[in-house]
């Protein structure tokens, strides 16, 4: 069976059997839990994120409420339900329905309830490309990929919008000939099409499947942990991935040619946080 982000008309998958795609899985009347797949709620089609730039430390911050009243006082609307803050300061607005959502998610006075230089974040639905030659691709910068492909795939001209394109960097790491490609694009019916199509690159037809982030293993370059938090957002203590030292980061390591590893991320010697036998990262 196809892989797909496959809309709400496509048939069921059996009884018992994982669903295929984002859309399939949101369908589901209860939480699907089943391993290796990720959930994705119907709301999240109205839901918009809003990028908000820092404040001086004394700034006034709204609290949900007041976000909810303002923005709805903005578009002159009750379009907008609910709202709610991110770890990174970030706004997630919730909207009545999808068609609201896309009326309002550019509004300008919209925008400025989170500040002069806030700005809506796209939401994008990912898809993984394989066997593309490095020798083509691994040098092209990220704006020149997206350019070429929607150059050699006119079918996707007034079909399909391609947000970003990029080598994913596991295959970048590696050896080898081919690299895999992340493709971002801007609704669940434009990645279909590209999955069920496939990509044209160089006269070759490159097979292509669903991404579900969140099924993927990462670890914290801050603690070195493996969780879903980020640098940037992680609260624990700065810890080197080489010799688990409290002392300084990974980058700052001295000890890296002349110690034995000690991994911060299971407590096991032998081994540095990033290896692929940690028990740690096996468990996620």
């Amino acid at each position: 069976m196809k892989a797909s982000f496959a809309d709400k008309t496509t048939p069921a998958p059996a009884s018992g059997l994982p669903p295929r795609s984002y859309a399939e899985a949101a369908a589901k009347s209860r939480p699907f839990t089943a391993p290796g797949e990720l959930r994705v709620h119907p709301r999240a089609m109205r839901e918009v994120t809003y990028r908000v730039p820092s404040k001086p430390a004394d700034a006034p911050t709204l609290t949900l409420a007041q976000i909810v009243q303002k923005a709805n006082a903005a578009t002159g609307s009750s379009a907008v339900l609910a709202a709610r803050r991110l770890p990174s300061g970030d706004v997630v607005l919730s909207f009545d329905t999808e068609s609201s959502k896309d009326q309002y998610i550019d509004n300008i006075a919209l925008c400025s309830v989170f500040g002069p230089d806030a700005a809506p974040i796209q939401r994008g639905f990912l898809v993984t490309a394989f066997s593309f030659p490095r020798s083509s691709v691994e040098k092209l910068s990220d704006i020149q990929l997206a350019s070429r492909l929607r150059s050699e795939n006119p079918s996707w001209l007034g079909a399909v919008q391609l947000l970003r394109a990029v080598c994913t960097a596991g295959t970048k790491k590696r050896s080898g000939s081919l690299l895999s490609l992340v493709l971002v694009f801007a609704t669940p019916q434009q990645a279909n099409k590209v999955i069920d199509d496939g990509v044209l690159f160089e006269a070759q037809l490159h097979n292509a499947e669903p991404l579900f982030p969140d099924c993927q293993v990462r670890r914290c370059f801050r603690c070195q942990g493996y969780h879903k938090s980020t640098a940037r957002l992680c609260q624990k203590s700065t810890r080197c991935g080489w010799c688990c030292s409290l002392l300084y980061s990974t980058q700052e390591c001295s000890v890296r040619s002349s110690a034995p590893p000690s991994c911060a991320a299971c407590g096991k010697r032998g081994h540095p946080a990033w290896a692929l036998e940690c028990p740690a990262r096996i468990k996620e």
